[in-house]
């Protein structure tokens, strides 16, 4: 594999594409791996096709990005109609699974919050970027998060518990809520609620909640504010790590599913539009 030529056939598919713009993300996802050197003979060969495409004008109309919407009102995050999801206007991810609900929402804050930290860091923000040399920044990221956790809580102790869900067959589902979470909330809040929805063929389901208590000076906790919440997500591997957490209660609750559950979820989203 010639480097130096790679280097320069990248050169002139951004001048050809409108610096990538008007590349499909996939053939995008290719080209970024090249200008990061981690392309085998067969990626060689797709930017040498990638090039001659690009010279014949077949890149000049792009497809993607029509019909661009926000997605969740998270600031920075839009998808479009194939269902690429963007940062600033630069493809980061391809949209999958159930990034339409709440548990899809917490999905996109984590990438928005990835995408902030990599520009933090004066590091470009592309979809190689923010999958692979990640897993090497992990430690930094989570330390940044943590920080800002703190700065939020300086001065007084939270309480807030973590909650995971799952069913027979199916993917396990965690979030944060505030304070203290009785059964009743555990059964009946917006993500139990989604979960139906999700899995309508689930008849069983187990909800493991911990509550846990960040000390982080104040005597008596005080429940955790929406802020406070998003931010504990974000930095909750880092609180974990660093032994700041009391676990304060734990509770496992299971129960049946009926039809009528998911039933009313969708008349109640309905309602709602």
């Amino acid at each position: 594999m010639d480097k130096e030529k790679l280097k320069e056939m990248i050169k002139q598919i951004y001048a050809l594409t409108d610096n990538g713009k008007n590349l499909p993300p996939p053939t995008l996802e290719i080209v970024e791996l090249g200008e990061t050197k981690y392309l085998n003979e067969r990626g060689y060969e797709d930017i040498e096709t990638t090039l001659l495409l690009a010279e014949a004008g077949l890149y000049d109309n792009p497809t993607h990005g029509q019909n661009i919407r926000k997605m969740h009102d998270l600031e920075h995050i839009t998808t479009d109609s194939e269902g690429y999801l963007y940062f600033k206007d630069k493809f980061v991810s391809r949209r999958s699974g159930d990034f339409e609900t709440i548990f899809g929402k917490r999905k996109l804050e984590q990438l928005q919050s990835k995408c902030l930290f990599l520009e933090r860091c004066k590091i470009g923000v592309t979809s190689f970027n923010v999958q692979f040399p990640f897993e090497f920044m992990k430690d930094a990221y989570n330390r940044d998060m943590f920080l800002d956790l703190d700065k939020l809580t300086r001065g007084k102790s939270i309480i807030f518990s973590h909650i995971t869900i799952d069913g027979e067959s199916t993917e396990s589902h965690g979030y944060f809520m505030s304070g203290h979470i009785p059964e009743k909330v555990v059964k009946y809040n917006e993500h139990q609620l989604a979960f139906n929805q999700l899995y309508p063929e689930n008849t069983h389901c187990t909800a493991t909640v911990n509550e846990y208590v960040f000390n982080n000076g104040g005597h008596t906790p005080q429940d955790a504010t929406q802020k406070e919440l998003r931010q504990i997500e974000l930095a909750f591997d880092a609180l974990c790590n660093r032994c700041v957490l009391h676990k304060s209660n734990s509770a496992e609750y299971s129960w049946e599913i009926s039809p009528e559950d998911t039933e009313d979820a969708e008349d109640d989203e309905e309602m709602e539009m």
